[in-house]
């Protein structure tokens, strides 16, 4: 038989003391958690692996690809049959903007996208430099000698 004593459990403002204590340890390790990616990042993940995957395809296929940007997007393309096939398009996020250049000299950006780089089966690149950014920060994709396409993180 149990005897009714006061100090049996915890009182009210024990419990409430601790919930307190518990709120504030999760809220200061919510607080120091990494920040979620921005859409700029996205973005540029997603062009880098895409890049690779059409250099990698050009050189297994023996097929000639490109890539081809406007205002609203890009998408890649591989030639066959004589002509021009979309493989797959991918619009901005609205707060992306977009530069190119080609040795050099700065590109007006096509309204729609068109082959514009090309990517050839033996390993040769049309030199290209493209520049997305937004309000935090630059990546840059250029190509280079070796075949592949380069990715620089600039923050602003």
């Amino acid at each position: 038989m149990r005897n009714g004593s006061k100090t049996d459990g915890f009182s009210l403002i024990e419990i409430l003391i601790v919930l307190f204590i518990i709120g504030l340890m999760s809220s200061s390790v919510i607080l120091f958690m990494p920040k979620s990616s921005s859409d700029l990042d996205a973005q540029a993940k997603k062009l880098t692996f895409e890049f690779n995957a059409l250099i990698h395809d050009s050189l297994v296929t023996g097929k000639v690809a490109s890539v081809g940007f406007s205002d609203n997007g890009y998408a890649f393309y591989s030639f066959d049959n004589n002509q021009w096939e979309k493989r797959n398009f991918t619009e901005w996020p609205e707060n992306i903007s977009l530069e190119m250049y080609q040795s050099s000299k700065k590109l007006n950006i096509p309204e729609n996208t068109m082959p514009i780089f090309f990517f050839q089966p033996n390993g040769l690149i049309t030199p290209f430099k493209i520049k997305i950014s937004d309000s935090d920060s630059i990546y840059t994709f250029s190509s280079n000698i070796n075949g592949g396409v380069e990715v620089v993180k600039l923050i602003k």
